[in-house]
């Protein structure tokens, strides 16, 4: 695989799966994959990307928690997340960034949580734990003058 920036086309289908293009109008993608609940897309990041400047980046990352166990000062058992790569998208274009990282977001929280076999979750873990970080974002538009919340979206995370 190569590990250098080019241009495609990515577009969100059904809100379940990425299609990839070398270019805008192509009926057959490159390459697609679905979406799945334990998928996750990373921090937003700034990259150099050429002489000219820099790309805003994201990553997919497909997460996974493995059981830890620690003996000192006392017997204890983490569970830590184990993350990987999916796929690195990036863009010059910041507005089509925050649209992109939304919709995926959107999506992911839009998947069935039968969409997983849950009968092999957590096989293997001698101890149940339960971690929540939770993030709240709220995007509103208000009408001008009496400033009642005209439109509204939240994003828990």
């Amino acid at each position: 695989s190569s590990r250098h920036w080019g241009p495609i086309y990515v577009k969100l289908k059904d809100n379940k799966y990425l299609q990839l293009f070398y270019e805008k109008g192509l009926e057959k993608p490159f390459k697609e994959f679905n979406l799945e609940i334990n998928h996750e897309i990373s921090e937003p990041k700034l990259q150099n990307y050429d002489e000219n400047g820099r790309i805003h980046s994201v990553r997919i990352d497909r997460v996974t928690y493995k059981e830890k166990k620690k003996y000192q000062p006392k017997p204890a058992v983490s569970h830590i997340a184990e993350k990987e790569q999916v796929i690195k998208l990036g863009t010059t274009n910041y507005d089509d960034f925050l649209s992109f990282i939304r919709a995926v977001q959107y999506s992911l929280m839009d998947l069935p949580a039968s969409s997983t076999d849950l009968s092999t979750v957590g096989l293997n873990y001698q101890e149940e734990e339960i971690t929540v970080d939770v993030k709240d974002e709220f995007y509103g538009i208000l009408a001008k003058g009496d400033n009642r919340i005209v439109q509204h979206n939240v994003l828990t995370r």
